[in-house]
């Protein structure tokens, strides 16, 4: 079985002083979360990789929204104008792709998302893993134009079943009119974007990178992004998620 990692990288460009780099794991912050909420769809696994690990596995059970939703945020060391997310996310041989649904991202201390008003400083930026293996960015930025996010798709499928994966999502985010553009790069595959995100309204701080994300689930919200039996009802599907590491600069 092969091996692939899974990176989000989200940057924002400033002039600001910096404040020197931190890493932290917020895999094991993750699990005990999960734990003291309850609950049998999140458990502890083990991977036998270079060393052994704990890991987070996610049965995702189908349902008229598309699945159970995953769904936690975890404030950051600090607010910051440059982030990466870092993950690995393994897909079983018999996941089922479907529509698509969301994975992990970042956004500010007030994200917002589920058809939420986005503002200077309420946004949120995320990657979802699409049909048949695409991926796409998930933006709720300025220019977006419906009431949901605002999505750039892969050309091609560049997610792998029975391995890890390996993406990076790099953001820059600019005070002026260009807005933000994005690089989203899956096992050495990249696609590009733009979104318009402005984090310097009245208290600037607040539109900045302060919040990780964890949102998985299918979705969508509808039965048609839910995984389903042959005969057409309603089934699960599992996947591993590893290694969740934020680095603020």
């Amino acid at each position: 079985m092969g091996w692939h990692a899974l990176t989000l990288t989200l940057f924002i460009s400033t002039s600001a002083e910096c404040q020197g780099v931190q890493r932290h794991d917020y895999t094991d912050t993750l699990l005990e979360y999960f734990f003291s909420t309850g609950g049998d769809t999140v458990t502890e696994t083990y991977i036998f990789d270079s060393e052994i690990q704990r890991a987070i596995s996610i049965q995702l059970n189908g349902n008229l929204q598309g699945s159970n939703r995953i769904v936690t945020r975890l404030a950051l060391e600090r607010s910051t104008y440059s982030a990466t997310l870092s993950f690995r996310v393994f897909f079983p041989q018999d996941f089922q792709w479907v529509k698509g649904g969301k994975l992990l991202g970042l956004g500010p201390v007030h994200p917002v998302s589920n058809g939420g008003l986005v503002t200077t400083d309420k946004w949120s930026a995320r990657v979802m893993f699409r049909g048949e293996g695409n991926v796409s960015t998930y933006m709720y930025c300025l220019n977006k134009s419906s009431k949901w996010g605002r999505s750039k798709f892969s050309d091609f499928p560049m997610l792998y079943k029975g391995g890890w994966n390996e993406i990076s999502f790099a953001l820059s985010l600019f005070p002026g009119p260009i807005g933000s553009s994005s690089k989203l790069t899956v096992n050495g595959f990249s696609v590009y974007d733009s979104g318009l995100i402005f984090p310097f309204k009245n208290d600037g701080s607040r539109g900045l990178i302060n919040t990780l994300l964890f949102d998985v689930f299918y979705g969508g919200n509808s039965s048609d992004w839910a995984p389903t039996t042959p005969e057409g009802l309603f089934s699960s599907s599992n996947i591993v998620i590893d290694d969740v590491v934020v680095v603020i600069d």
